[in-house]
C-alpha cells in the first residue's frame, strides 16, 4: 500500500506559482497532469511489473495505490507454485525504478527537487506486508495501513517491510526507497550473493549468538546513558555480510537518514530489524 508524500502541499505550491503570469502557471499545471497520466498509462501497460500471473494493482487513484502478490492461479488440482520472497522484493525494486525517470523529469521541467535545504521532490511511501497464509485479509490490510504510516512517520520517501506470522506477531524494517537495494549486497559465508539464493541463516545465527553473549545489546542497562551501547561489533558484522555498507554509510553520513539520528541505540535496533526481516 502506497501514498504520495505531501502531494497536496506540492500541488498548492504549483498553483500559487507565477501569479503575474497565469498562462505560464496553467501550462505548468497542465504539463504536470500530462506527466502523471502518461506515467499511469505506461505503468498499466507494462505487464512485466509483476511476476507473470502472480500480481496486480487492486486500485490506484489520486496519489494512493494498493497492489497484491499471490500464488499463481491454477486450473488443476495440483497446488500452484508459491511466489518466492525474492520475487516480491524484485517487485519493490521495479516499483522504485519505474518512478525514478518520472521524478527526474518533474525535477528538470518543473523544478521540484532537493536543493539541500528543502526536499520538494515528488516522492511516495510504501507499506509492504508479507503474510502467513492463515492471516485474515482484513488483518493484512490493517498491517498495510500501519506499515505505510510507519514509513511516513519515519520521514517519508521510505518502504516499511513487515513480515506477519500466522500467530499475528510480526517483525518490520524501514528503509529509504533509494537504498532498498542494500539487500542485494548480501553475501553469505559461502560467497553466495542475491542472485545465487544466499543463506540468510548465516548472518541471523551470528547475530543471535552475539546477542545471547551480550556482545550486541538492543537497550541500555538501567538508566545508564546511551553511550553505554557500542555499535562496533554490530557494524563489523554488517560490513562482513553487506560489502562494507556500514563503513560506507558512516563515511557518507547516511546513518541519520536511515534510522532517524546517529545514536548507537537507533543504529543497533535498525540492524536488528533488518536481520529479523530477512530471515
Amino acid at each position: 500500500m502506497g501514498d504520495g508524500d505531501k502531494i497536496g502541499d506540492k500541488l498548492q505550491e504549483l498553483a500559487r506559482r507565477h501569479q503575474d503570469n497565469p498562462e505560464l502557471r496553467d501550462r505548468e499545471l497542465k504539463r504536470f497532469t500530462e506527466l502523471m497520466r502518461n506515467w499511469g498509462k505506461d505503468f498499466q501497460a507494462k505487464k512485466d511489473l509483476f511476476p507473470a500471473g502472480k500480481g496486480r494493482v487492486v486500485y490506484a487513484g489520486g496519489d494512493d495505490f494498493l497492489g497484491v502478490l499471490y500464488s499463481e492461479e491454477s486450473s488443476t488440482e495440483k497446488e500452484p507454485e508459491k511466489i518466492k520472497p525474492f520475487e516480491a522484493f524484485d517487485w519493490l525494486l521495479n516499483l522504485q525504478n519505474q518512478w525514478k525517470d518520472l521524478q527526474k523529469t518533474i525535477e528538470n521541467e518543473l523544478g521540484f527537487k532537493n536543493d539541500g535545504k528543502h526536499d520538494n521532490r515528488f516522492t511516495f511511501s510504501v507499506g509492504f506486508v508479507w503474510a502467513g497464509h492463515q492471516v485474515p485479509q482484513r488483518d493484512i490490510l490493517q498491517h498495510c495501513r500501519e506499515a505505510e504510516k510507519r514509513a511516513k512517520n519515519l520521514n517519508r520517501d521510505r518502504v516499511t517491510i513487515r513480515v506477519v506470522f500466522n500467530s499475528g506477531q510480526f517483525v518490520q524494517w524501514t528503509c529509504p526507497r533509494n537504498d532498498l537495494d542494500l539487500l542485494t549486497k548480501y553475501r553469505d559465508r559461502d560467497g553466495k550473493t542475491w542472485g545465487e539464493n544466499p543463506n540468510w541463516n548465516h548472518i541471523y545465527n551470528d547475530w543471535a549468538q552475539l546477542k545471547a553473549r551480550h556482545a550486541i545489546r538492543l537497550q541500555n542497562i538501567g538508566e545508564e546513558v546511551e553511550n553505554d551501547i557500542s555499535t562496533d561489533i554490530a557494524i563489523a558484522l554488517f560490513n562482513l555480510y553487506f560489502d562494507h555498507a556500514g563503513d560506507t554509510y558512516k563515511k557518507e553520513r547516511k546513518w541519520a537518514n536511515f534510522v532517524g539520528d546517529n545514536t548507537n541505540l537507533k543504529i543497533i535496533n535498525w540492524l536488528d530489524n533488518l536481520i529479523q526481516v530477512t530471515i
